[in-house]
């Protein structure tokens, strides 16, 4: 994942990023797991808060 977040994405653009479905990526927000605004009735989700919620959920490797 080296490539650099846009600003702000949506839920198709989250999942190629993330290689994950599109709709692991709504269960995600239905759970209220992962950070995301609502513009218009429409889902996007800003990049530092991506890349916080990356930070969030990584673990050290064991030594």
């Amino acid at each position: 994942m080296d490539t650099p977040l846009p600003s702000a994405m949506n839920p198709k653009e989250l999942a190629e990023y993330f290689s994950i479905s599109k709709r692991t990526v709504y269960r995600l927000v239905q759970s209220r797991q992962i950070p995301f605004c609502k513009i218009q009735g429409q889902i996007r989700f800003r990049a530092e808060d991506m890349e916080k919620f990356l930070k969030s959920i990584s673990f050290e490797p064991i030594r």
